[in-house]
Formats: C-alpha cells, structure tokens, sequence
C-alpha cells in the first residue's frame, strides 16, 4: 500500500496513528528535530528535501 511516494506524515492524507498518538508524535518530533541538526547533519538535510519534495 505504501512505497517510496509516500508523502511525510504532516502532509499525508491516510494516517496510520489515531489523533491522539499523533499529537504525541508532534510532541517528539518538535523535541528531537532541533536535535537532529547536531547530532546528524546530512540525515537532517535529506529529511528536509524529502519534505520539500512531496507537496
């Protein structure tokens, strides 16, 4: 069902979580993305093209 054209979570249209486990989703991602950009650089810059890249 899902393939390497799925978009990132923000912007899909089929959740995989309930609401509510998706807002503790937001709460990890807010904490570890800042993270992200010291501990793992170029991971953080793919992630940021992979976001751009699915509109």
């Amino acid at each position: 069902m899902f393939d390497e054209k799925k978009p990132i979570c923000a912007k899909c249209k089929i959740h995989c979580y309930k609401a509510e486990m998706r807002q503790e989703i937001k709460k990890v991602m807010r904490y570890s993305g800042s993270k992200m950009l010291i501990k793992h650089p170029i991971l953080a810059l793919y992630h940021f093209i992979d976001s751009r890249k699915h509109n």
